[in-house]
């Protein structure tokens, strides 16, 4: 069936509309500032299932909202005690999602820190980077260098649900009407002409086309 084949092409041209934008806002520079405040207690639901088991309970969320549309910066934090005696105290583990997406956050990439050198710390690095060895990102080609705005050139490459799901079906519906509207217009043009709606061939008072052998939809005229 036609139709089946149309509608995979447009979620397909959806999927890469989806994944362009993504990139072309991550390839910009300047996209945040140092500003995000702490905003809710977070949860096993803001880590990432591969490292879920082998990272610390996180403790808090901030949020540092993007200097341009369609990106956010998240960081979840997770603090852990000092040993006995420890004059520094706790050690921070942060792991930042950065993500992008226009007119919802659909791809992301991510970045791990830790500081202090406490065993659970060096743990939750090395499962960190053994389940995201390019920190979930994907490196473009160098021949793009010079197109960036960015000195980063690793692209987010983990979608973010549902917002991937959602802008590749707007993407895909967009791509479904430029494609379906100009040619609704030649067809009625056709049939206004005396031609074949379907093929545009002259088919003058027959009622089926001889050259496509579609039936005659010829416009309705209202008698006076």
């Amino acid at each position: 069936m036609p139709w089946i084949f149309f509608a995979v092409a447009c979620l397909l041209i959806g999927a890469a509309s989806t994944v362009t934008t993504s990139w072309w806002i991550a390839a910009r520079g300047n996209l945040h500032t140092y500003t995000g405040q702490y905003t809710r207690t977070a949860s096993a639901a803001d880590m990432p299932g591969p490292i879920r088991a082998s990272w610390p309970r996180p403790d808090e969320v901030r949020v540092m909202p993007g200097t341009q549309r369609g990106y956010e910066m998240l960081g979840i934090d997770c603090t852990i005690p000092g040993n006995p005696g420890d004059r520094e105290g706790g050690r921070l583990l942060t792991l930042w999602r950065l993500r992008f997406g226009w007119p919802m956050i659909a791809m992301e990439k991510l970045e791990a820190i830790g500081t202090g050198g406490s065993e659970p710390v060096k743990v939750a690095i090395d499962a960190f980077e053994k389940s995201f060895p390019n920190s979930g990102s994907v490196a473009l080609p160098s021949s793009l260098s010079p197109y960036l705005t960015s000195s980063n050139s690793m692209m987010p490459a983990r979608p973010v649900w549902p917002g991937f799901v959602i802008n590749t079906l707007l993407c895909g519906l967009a791509a479904a009407l430029l494609f379906h509207v100009p040619r609704m217009a030649m067809r009625r043009f056709w049939r206004k002409a005396g031609r074949c709606g379907r093929c545009g061939y002259d088919i003058g008072a027959l009622a089926i086309c001889p050259e496509c052998g579609s039936s005659a939809q010829r416009p309705q005229v209202n008698a006076s």
